[in-house]
This record gives structure tokens, C-alpha cells and sequence, in this order.
């Protein structure tokens, strides 16, 4: 991975984390203040505002546990940022008639995590793995020891 590439991917786990703090903040304001929201309990969409609230807990939590194995460069981490990014931009739209100008933030940042963890994703394996895989098909062409007639060894030359 290049320095520009590990930069964005730094800045998305930066991002991500940020967004998985704010919703964690949103879901626990949710469920211990519901008049804190300006929607009406009719206005929220699909279920009342403590399952909201639990909902947004749990989200935010895999959002930052998301963030922090992204710093910790892994790989797997890296897919499952878009979508939980996806996710949540999607999601942040139950909460334009409460709050329009937060949710469309949370959208942007969202977006932004989206860009930086697929702006310099490379098909090309990295250099770790390309030179991993090199030794392995080198070991591969190496004849094998035994198959054929008498080895060599120390002291014994060949005629």
C-alpha cells in the first residue's frame, strides 16, 4: 500500500470513527431524552424512539469497532467500512425530519468514507503478498531432491 493510499485509509478510519461516536451520542440521547428529537413519536420511522435509540447504540459501537480495524490496516476492514458507510447514510434519512442540517453532515461524512476507502484501492496485490507468492512458485519450478539418480553431497563430486 502507497503513502497516498494509507493516507485515505487513515482518513476513512478517522471519519468512520467520528460517525460511529456520533451515533452513538444520537441513539443515547434518543433513548433517555425522546423530547430532545424535533420529530413527533408518529414522525420517527417504523418503531418508537427507545428501539431507535438501541439500534443507534449497537450501530455506533460496529461503526468504531469498523474505524479502529481500519487504523489497524485490516483488510476485511476495509469492504465492511463501505457498507456499514452505505448503510448509514441510508439510515441517517429517518432522521431528516428531526434533525435535516445533522443527518445530511452524517450523509456527507458518510460519503467521504466511502471516497477515501475506495479512491486508491488497487487491484495490483500488495508487495507482500506478490513476493509471498513469488518464493511459492519459485519453489515450484526447484527440482526435487531424490527423484533422480545419485545427489551430491559434501565432499562427493559428480564424474
Amino acid at each position: 500500500m502507497n503513502r497516498t493510499q494509507n493516507g485515505w485509509v487513515i482518513f476513512a478510519a478517522t471519519m468512520l470513527l467520528m460517525v460511529g461516536a456520533i451515533n452513538l451520542i444520537q441513539g443515547v440521547i434518543t433513548m433517555f431524552m425522546p423530547t430532545y428529537l424535533l420529530a413527533a413519536e408518529g414522525d420517527v420511522l417504523f418503531f418508537g424512539f427507545t428501539l431507535w435509540g438501541i439500534g443507534l447504540v449497537v450501530w455506533g459501537l460496529l461503526l468504531l469497532a469498523t474505524g479502529f480495524s481500519l487504523a489497524s490496516r485490516q483488510n476485511w476492514a476495509r469492504v465492511l467500512g463501505i457498507v456499514f458507510a452505505a448503510v448509514n447514510a441510508i439510515t441517517q434519512l429517518a432522521f431528516i425530519a428531526a434533525y435535516p442540517w445533522w443527518s445530511l453532515a452524517v450523509i456527507a461524512i458518510d460519503l467521504l468514507v466511502i471516497y477515501g476507502l475506495t479512491v486508491g484501492w488497487s487491484s495490483e496485490p500488495e508487495p507482500s503478498y506478490a513476493s509471498g507468492r513469488a518464493d511459492a512458485q519459485e519453489g515450484l519450478r526447484a527440482p526435487k531432491q531424490g527423484t533422480r539418480g545419485r545427489q551430491e553431497s559434501r565432499g562427493e563430486h559428480a564424474l
